[in-house]
């Protein structure tokens, strides 16, 4: 599967504030952190994501992809700050797919993070060990081709 996105600033929830960031997120959830650099091949992960705005078609079909990992909502910690911070049970879950992102100079192979049962309409993150936006050279506003990687039902 091959679809362009356009660089996204952070996810804002419904009153318009800054949502948790994922940093925040990963680092009371070590699981995902070491599941993330084993599916991605890495020795370390970048604590944040580059959002992408999509299509709505294009998260309609990567819902139809068999995901390299399904993240149960039960065993996602939130920080202790957040106590009724619940989005995680709203969206069920993610799903984690393999990728590759090009930019206009350079490309890099990534992980790709949709909620597996309320998704975002427009929006997907990847997650890779380096900062995408500075390797890809890119800023909001910027495209990228992402190619999903279908994993092997062995």
């Amino acid at each position: 599967m091959l679809f362009s996105g356009q660089v996204n600033p952070r996810s804002r929830g419904k009153t318009g504030l800054l949502a948790i960031s994922e940093s925040e997120i990963i680092k009371v959830n070590p699981n995902r952190q070491n599941k993330l650099m084993e599916i991605g091949g890495w020795d370390k992960l970048e604590l944040g994501t580059l959002n992408l705005a999509v299509n709505p078609e294009i998260v309609e079909q990567l819902k139809t992809i068999p995901a390299f990992w399904y993240e149960d909502p039960n065993t996602i910690s939130i920080p202790d700050e957040y106590p009724d911070y619940e989005i995680h049970f709203i969206r069920g879950g993610y799903n984690y797919f393999k990728c590759a992102v090009q930019g206009q100079n350079a490309s890099y192979g990534a992980i790709l993070r949709i909620a597996a049962k309320k998704p975002l309409k427009r929006t997907v993150e990847l997650y890779a060990d380096i900062k995408l936006r500075t390797h890809l050279g890119v800023t909001d506003g910027d495209w990228l081709s992402v190619k999903i990687f279908i994993r092997n039902e062995t």
